[in-house]
């Protein structure tokens, strides 16, 4: 079984940085079990698998895979994925004012442009706002998970929230990048706080920040999709 791949770093101008991402630019004739472990196989945080789109006016289906799950919609791998295909058509003549990919959360339509001297741009729209799913784990049993004092968890108006655009996310304000640094699975702990299905990861966040251009400092927390 041959498969032609092709590997990029998003969200970065440097070689080597920024998000990996995996894409099989071939996928049509796997079967999930099979996409999943070829997924495994890359062990990046993404790959993409892209099919003959359902819709002839899109430009593919594609499904992403962690090393541990398939989810419904992720950023960098769209990003990605759309310049990927921008490049493909590029190099057939064709200038796409945009890319449309077929995502499990639904359509998601992409615009990609060159940048003399630098790697190419894209940008989406989203397919879904975010809402509210419902409300978010005691602050005890957040604190407990991630290996903080619940005296750490919130600030100014901000305390945990359980919201979806696709994916549902637990985000947990705490008060500093210290805490945001220290923060880690505990294991014995996690699905008492975040159970799979309903709120699953955790997107920690603080008012600090290493760059002074940034508004919140992150880090995300999801041990069921296999990145550490």
């Amino acid at each position: 079984m041959k498969r032609a791949f092709h590997t990029y770093d998003v969200f970065t101008q440097t070689r080597f940085a920024g998000n990996p991402l995996a894409i099989v630019s071939d996928g049509a004739g796997l079967d999930t079990a099979t996409m999943q472990a070829i997924a495994r196989e890359f062990n990046l945080s993404e790959t993409v698998f892209l099919l003959p789109p359902e819709d002839p006016g899109h430009s593919a289906k594609a499904r992403i895979f962690t090393p541990g799950m398939e989810l419904p919609f992720a950023g960098h791998p769209t990003v990605g994925t759309a310049i990927f295909l921008a490049g493909e058509r590029a190099r057939e003549g064709v200038e796409p004012v945009s890319i449309t990919l077929e995502l499990a959360v639904g359509p998601v339509q992409a615009a990609v442009a060159g940048r003399a001297g630098k790697p190419p741009h894209a940008v989406f729209d989203i397919p879904q706002l975010a809402e509210e799913i419902g409300e978010a784990p005691p602050v005890e049993a957040v604190a407990a998970a991630l290996a903080l004092a619940p005296g750490e968890i919130g600030f100014e108006t901000h305390r945990p929230s359980l919201f979806s655009a696709g994916n549902p996310f637990c985000f947990v304000p705490v008060k500093s990048l210290d805490a945001v640094a220290r923060a880690q699975v505990v294991q014995q702990h996690w699905d008492e706080a975040f159970i799979p299905g309903r709120c699953p990861a955790a997107y920690v966040y603080t008012r600090e920040t290493v760059d002074p251009n940034a508004a919140f400092h992150a880090r995300m927390f999801w041990p069921a999709i296999g990145v550490g």
